[in-house]
């Protein structure tokens, strides 16, 4: 008893170091960096860009809106229309600021101009404070942009608005002899009314850990990562807990409190979604390897790897001097167990990945999902209705002859949809919408050619399978960037 007692603990032990570790750091973390006349530097940036992607009545193809913010419309052909600003200053002492905002017009079947991007940045002594909205990198080791996408936080989504602290770099523990550093991620969001449970409210904490010293031959990342839907207003019970102390309690990761609403499963407060992400990076005849597993976790028995296969997979090689191939990266996505016990008799998909009997519309925002987009939205109402998937990726980048770059992402994945899938809109129905074995093949890849300040972008998507309808996109655009000394 006194072990599982102790093996219970110590994720929070972790987490609660970690923290600690990170107000450390900010203490005698470095000021920011300064220019040789001893000045810090700060200016503009300013970007437009518009871009055409054509495609048949179903829609673009996969890769031609996925991990893209939620900027294309999935269901038409798009012409996207971006302007993009960015100031930075320097407020009394070590605080640098920026403002900045992107406007966004959409011409397609969901016509539209909104404001993409809009926040406010301070940082001191390495340390972020950021608010409003604005294109989050994604979580984890993986790759940005050429990966699969994370299964916790990726690109696929539109940007949330919320108000973050990090440590954005990897800084060393004091007293480790930079043998230890660490770097994190704090935010508190807000989801909007556009969901089964009105101005629901998002947490995302993420803390990672390096081992030995970046000159080193070889080193070891250790993240911790957790995701929480909680508070806003169910439409049958009601507001459900939302003040200071429940907050505190998602921020822990503890069980809810005496008001928590009884259907919430295991205890927990709010949809909670976790992640154990291990890599190994090491340099290898001139080459830059990294090697990443991430576990994938929705309850407290999971934590004890009850699911060791579900989760990703990556091998990604980058050579620093670039050339045809630059970067080169395979994942592999298994989402398969969750839970099930089979010796009892279940089935696999037991927890139903990115969805959850509370809060219905589960790990999406504005239709889009918020983590891996392999794992699909509902087409019947709110949720994810096909989250039993294995898939194998392949993404490789570099440039060729000509200065002209590339970038290429080619997926594989085996899906078998999902349980516990609304049935309508209301959601007043939940059901089992597990299937046979269904193959699809997806292809994206984009050439881009920089001439002085101007960027032209030519790709192509395709899709060949049994998932979506076989269909052919086509990208073509250019982009125009200005800027006058440093962005941070």
């Amino acid at each position: 008893m006194v072990s599982l007692i102790h093996r219970a603990v110590r994720p929070r032990v972790l987490l609660a170091a970690g923290w600690l570790s990170l107000l450390l750091c900010t203490a005698v973390a470095p000021a920011t960096a300064q220019s040789a006349d001893g000045n810090t530097r700060h200016g503009w940036t300013a970007r437009l860009a518009a871009d055409a992607i054509l495609a048949p009545d179903a829609g673009p193809a996969f890769w031609a809106y996925s991990n893209r913010h939620g900027t294309v419309d999935a269901s038409s052909s798009n012409a996207l229309f971006r302007a993009f600003a960015e100031r930075t200053f320097q407020l009394p002492g070590t605080v640098d600021a920026a403002v900045g905002g992107e406007l966004l017009g959409r011409s397609s079947a969901e016509p539209g101009v909104f404001a993409h991007q809009l926040y406010g940045r301070f940082r001191s002594r390495g340390i972020e404070l950021q608010a409003g909205l604005w294109e989050d990198e994604p979580s984890g080791l993986l790759h940005p942009s050429l990966s699969i996408g994370s299964l916790g936080r990726s690109r696929n989504a539109q940007p949330v608005p919320k108000i973050a602290l990090q440590l954005p770099s990897y800084t060393p523990v004091p007293g480790t002899g930079d043998v230890l550093s660490v770097r994190g991620y704090f935010a508190h969001g807000w989801l909007g009314t556009d969901r089964y449970v009105r101005n629901a409210l998002l947490q995302d904490k993420a803390l990672y850990f390096r081992i030995f010293r970046p000159e080193q031959r070889a080193q070891l990342h250790v993240g911790l990562l957790m995701h929480t839907i909680w508070g806003g207003t169910h439409p049958t019970i009601g507001d459900l807990p939302d003040g200071p102390m429940t907050f505190l309690r998602v921020m822990g990761g503890r069980a809810g409190d005496v008001d928590a609403p009884e259907i919430e499963q295991d205890g927990s407060l709010g949809a909670s979604a976790a992640g154990y992400d291990l890599g190994l990076s090491f340099s290898l005849s001139g080459a830059d390897v990294m090697l990443t597993r991430y576990f994938h976790h929705t309850d407290r028995p999971s934590l004890f790897f009850r699911n060791p296969w579900d989760g990703i997979w990556g091998v990604r090689v980058d050579r620093p001097e670039g050339g045809l191939v630059e970067t080169v990266l395979w994942n592999h996505l298994r989402t398969t167990r969750q839970n099930a016990k089979f010796s009892e008799g279940e089935e696999r998909g037991e927890d139903t990945y990115y969805n959850n009997s509370l809060y219905r519309s589960g790990w999406t925002f504005e239709g889009r999902v918020l983590g891996s987009p392999l794992l699909l939205p509902n087409d019947r109402g709110p949720g994810v209705s096909n989250n039993i998937v294995i898939a194998h990726h392949i993404g490789l980048g570099g440039r060729l002859p000509g200065k002209v770059d590339y970038r290429l992402r080619a997926t594989y994945s085996r899906n078998y949809g999902a349980q516990s899938v609304c049935a309508d809109d209301a959601c007043t129905q939940l059901e089992d919408r597990r299937t046979s074995r269904t193959d699809q093949y997806s292809i994206g890849g984009e050439l881009s050619r920089t001439v002085n300040a101007l960027t032209f972008r030519a790709g192509f998507s395709a899709d060949s399978g049994a998932l979506y309808a076989d269909r052919v996109s086509v990208l073509v655009g250019f982009s125009w960037k200005a800027s006058r000394g440093a962005i941070f």
